[in-house]
């Protein structure tokens, strides 16, 4: 059996004297003082390795959240790109399309134009001031002007021009003195174009 470290003091008579007891007391104190600082420091350092755990576990549950946020905040910028570069896809068809129904839609009405400007062109002097010569003529000018808002102008294709098979097409060929070769010669039908986009090529004679 381990002997106790303090054992109580004793006099002669076998009974402590105060002094004694009083020495015996202070000397016990003295080791519980050690005793009691060593054991509350093993405490602070248990605790101190269980928040570096706990720490070391946030500091991973952070850096796995980070790479979350980043993996979302990439995917919903990818989703943001992809979704402006369909709206600006779509609006490009959109114009693209009315364009197209625009211009089908203008070249159905040249043939009418054509025989407007046709029927105003061969009015028999007698008939200038007549009502329905003139609601002709009325309807021409505005039909014209239906065209000149939507950009439709004219191509040029007078007698002496170069033949350009962009904006022109050669019904016939003929040799003519006075032109070179690949002159326009004659314009049978006229041909417009909006903006720069040909609704009908003009129709020509070419000089061979």
């Amino acid at each position: 059996m381990k002997e106790d470290q303090h054992p109580s003091p004793a006099s002669v008579d076998g009974e402590p004297s105060q002094e004694e007891f009083v020495a015996y007391e202070k000397e016990v104190a003295a080791d519980e003082g050690m005793v009691e600082p060593a054991v509350a420091m093993e405490q602070q350092v248990q605790e101190a390795t269980t928040l570096d755990e706990q720490t070391g576990q946030a500091s991973d549950e952070l850096e796995h959240l980070k790479r979350e946020r980043d993996e979302y905040l990439d995917q919903w910028r990818r989703s943001t790109a992809e979704f402006q570069n369909f709206k600006k896809r779509e609006e490009r068809l959109r114009v693209e399309r009315e364009r197209a129904a625009n211009a089908r839609l203008l070249k159905k009405l040249l043939p009418v134009l054509d025989d407007l400007q046709r029927g105003s062109q061969h009015v028999p002097e007698d008939l200038s001031s007549n009502d329905w010569v003139n609601g002709m003529l009325a309807i021409e000018r505005k039909l014209w002007a239906v065209m000149e808002q939507e950009s439709v102008t004219a191509i040029e294709a007078k007698a002496g021009d170069d033949f350009d098979p962009l904006i022109h097409e050669a019904l016939l060929t003929q040799p003519s003195d006075g032109f070179e070769s690949n002159q326009i010669l004659q314009t049978l039908e006229a041909g417009y174009k909006q903006g720069d986009q040909v609704l009908r090529p003009a129709r020509v004679i070419v000089a061979e």
